[in-house]
């Protein structure tokens, strides 16, 4: 990615989305940019309501690309190239969440899938972990990261496509665990004060390299004081792949993250329903973490 920004603050809040990927020299496939001014004509949101909304946020699909809105930033895809219009500098808080968007398409084309999931690593070995907003992707993030486990993202990952099995990268965004789990991570936290009662940690507690995906987990919670691990169907599998790739809109990218959900369907799937018992839900989460681990180990 070739990095551009009009002054050395916006700069850094640009180069905040990137933190953790590893440096190279190679020639830039795409490019990354944020400016000053308000978006010409062109580049504007087209003139009739926004295809999809999400929160403050507000999408158009164009035939070249992508918009999306949320206050007075503006963020344009189009081929290779992503710019975000940033006329206000206190602003940069918000420049994370758009990004990931506009790096959805560019990097898409590329074999690279940014997804909305959380990933978590042990011995070489990355679990995906799926699921919808309150699923439990972070519980599970938070109680791996306090038993020794690598987090690679609790929230959005990159799912390099080119080798096999697939690769998994996580976004340095800053990570929220909630402090209902308990333990040092969680303590140690600074508290956001949202309804979720999250910790925000720094980005410096995630891993920066790339791991091998050798399972997909779906977070979700259980009656059971114990929560459960169950195999999951691929009925259940396929419908979150596609809505956790935000691209999916677009029918070219579409059709190329087809067949690499069709890769992550086969290996081993299952439901980790977290335990009822909040007491016991960080325990659990870990031990039911290392069971998919282990069934992996057995399945050869």
């Amino acid at each position: 990615m070739r990095l551009r920004a009009p002054d050395p603050g916006r700069a850094a809040s640009l180069a905040a989305n990137l933190v953790g990927f590893p440096e190279t020299d190679a020639d830039p496939v795409a490019t990354l940019a944020v400016v000053a001014a308000p978006p010409e004509p062109a580049d504007a949101p087209p003139a009739r309501p926004p295809d999809d909304e999400l929160l403050d946020m507000r999408f158009w699909r164009t035939d070249d690309g992508m918009v999306v809105v949320m206050g007075d930033l503006v963020l344009r895809a189009r081929g290779d190239a992503v710019v975000a219009h940033q006329p206000d500098p206190a602003d940069a808080v918000w420049l994370e969440e758009l990004v990931a968007f506009g790096l959805a398409w560019v990097l898409g084309i590329h074999g690279r899938f940014v997804l909305h999931a959380a990933a978590v690593a042990r011995d070489e070995r990355a679990l995906l972990v799926l699921g919808h907003t309150g699923a439990g992707k972070s519980t599970l993030s938070g109680a791996c990261l306090e038993a020794g486990w690598q987090l690679l993202g609790d929230d959005q990952v990159v799912l390099d496509s080119s080798t096999r099995p697939a690769v998994v990268h996580g976004f340095h965004h800053a990570p929220a665990v909630p402090r209902e789990i308990g333990g040092t991570v969680a303590g140690g936290g600074e508290v956001l004060g949202d309804p979720r009662d999250r910790a925000e940690l720094t980005r410096d507690v995630l891993w920066s390299g790339g791991v091998p995906v050798v399972a997909v987990v779906l977070a979700g919670h259980s009656d059971l004081a114990a929560g459960e691990l169950v195999p999951a169907p691929a009925t259940a599998v396929f419908p979150l792949l596609l809505q956790s790739f935000p691209a999916t809109v677009d029918p070219v990218l579409r059709a190329a993250f087809f067949p690499v959900a069709g890769d992550l369907m086969r290996l081993p799937c299952f439901e980790l329903r977290h335990a009822h018992d909040a007491s016991r839900r960080r325990e659990r989460a870990v031990a039911l973490a290392g069971d998919v681990l282990a069934a992996v180990s057995r399945a050869g």
